[in-house]
């Protein structure tokens, strides 16, 4: 594994909430009031974004009407035994998975909204608004990618009108996702239609 990607691998930022699937903080719980769903450090409440590194399985975007809203779907396979046994840790699982899953839903008044927050950082990693912002089509099975989730925990029954957790399943939300290292490209050659009109 080159040594640009063992750095996302180890990276912790406590200021500012970050930590990479095998550093998370030992002391978590989940946070107050209208963030009881997210996952929060117990030291300062303050909900961690995850950042998780692996090699592209699937990203599948679908965009529905605004009751139904849209969806992006990201899974990724591991890189190393140790985000695995984390990762299990983390959905209560009691096991290790080779497979990492995020699941972005969207739903706005004026209609369903696509995620957008797709990077290229092959060349370089910073603030999101310094880099380039691609489209989900840029990337390619094969990909070492890394995606930036939040932990949060859905309730098994939300029709059931109960205020309380006391039957929920924990997922991970895919906030952004960036590409680290990319497979080679092969452009599909460009076919020539008969179109002669001018419009």
């Amino acid at each position: 594994i080159p040594r640009r990607i063992r750095r996302f691998f180890e990276f912790v930022r406590p200021d500012a909430g970050i930590f990479s699937l095998s550093q998370m903080p030992m002391e978590l719980s989940w946070g107050a009031k209208h963030a009881s769903r997210v996952l929060c450090s117990a030291s300062n409440g303050s909900p961690i974004s995850i950042w998780v590194v692996g090699t592209l399985s699937r990203l599948t975007v679908s965009c529905g009407t605004r009751d139904m809203g849209s969806t992006t779907e990201l899974v990724i396979e591991f890189l190393r035994s140790v985000d695995q046994e984390q990762h299990g840790r983390l959905l209560l699982l009691g096991r290790s998975s080779t497979e990492f899953r995020a699941t972005r839903r969207s739903r706005v008044r004026s209609g369903a909204q696509l995620l957008d927050a797709f990077y290229d950082a092959t060349s370089d990693f910073t603030d999101k608004t310094e880099m380039l912002r691609v489209s989900p089509t840029f990337f390619a099975v094969g990909d070492v990618v890394l995606a930036e989730c939040m932990c949060i925990r859905r309730k098994r029954d939300p029709g059931c009108g109960s205020r309380d957790w006391s039957s929920w399943g924990t997922e991970f939300e895919l906030v952004s996702m960036s590409v680290l290292s990319g497979v080679p490209r092969r452009l599909a050659p460009i076919v020539r239609d008969t179109f002669t009109d001018h419009l």
